[in-house]
């Protein structure tokens, strides 16, 4: 997330409310509710996933790390604030992806907040009903992230691993933000 004003930035957006369902279709390996509930072994390897889509996010087995998948290449965003890509056979016990493909150009208002961005963002779907990969490109004065370390079995729930989760802060950064809404 980024808590400072951004700057230069271009949005891009898909699947929107006229989806072709040949390309706009999001897969999901498992489900949230297993997250929270401690399962972290792995469902599928992440070079299996590619098939479904280029662009996606999710975690790996153990919770090691988050896991974003950008132009077809996944990185690991570890618990000590390297990102670095993955081999193939890495597990992944949860992942959304898609094939992103572009239907929508946005240029967002320069020096915004975090919060003033998702407003405006979401002042600018076509539909509330839908589900959106959002790409952000651009300069960033301020981006925060987190991740968590990897964990042993028994595995605890969701909710306390995010208690020891590590904060990162990166400035003047340029790169793209991914996510879904």
């Amino acid at each position: 997330m980024f808590k400072k004003p951004l700057s230069a930035l271009l949005i891009v957006l898909g699947m929107t409310a006229h989806a072709d369902p040949s390309r706009d279709t999001l897969y999901q390996i498992s489900t949230i509710d297993a997250l929270l509930a401690g399962v972290y072994e792995p469902a599928a390897a992440v070079g299996d996933v590619l098939a479904f889509g280029d662009f996606g996010l999710g975690t790996f087995e153990a919770l090691d790390g988050e896991l974003i998948l950008l132009d077809g290449q996944v990185f690991r965003a570890a618990a000590d604030g390297r990102v670095t890509r993955v081999p193939p056979e890495t597990g992944t016990p949860f992942i959304a992806v898609t094939h992103f493909a572009t239907d929508l150009r946005l240029t967002a208002p320069q020096d915004q907040s975090y919060e003033v961005f998702k407003t405006w963002l979401q002042s600018q779907l076509p539909s509330p009903n839908i589900s959106y990969a959002v790409r952000v490109d651009g300069a960033f004065d301020s981006v925060t992230y987190r991740s968590v370390p990897r964990q042993t079995k028994p595995y605890p729930p969701l909710v306390e691993v995010s208690k020891h989760q590590r904060v990162f802060e990166q400035k003047g950064i340029r790169g793209s933000l991914i996510g879904f809404w």
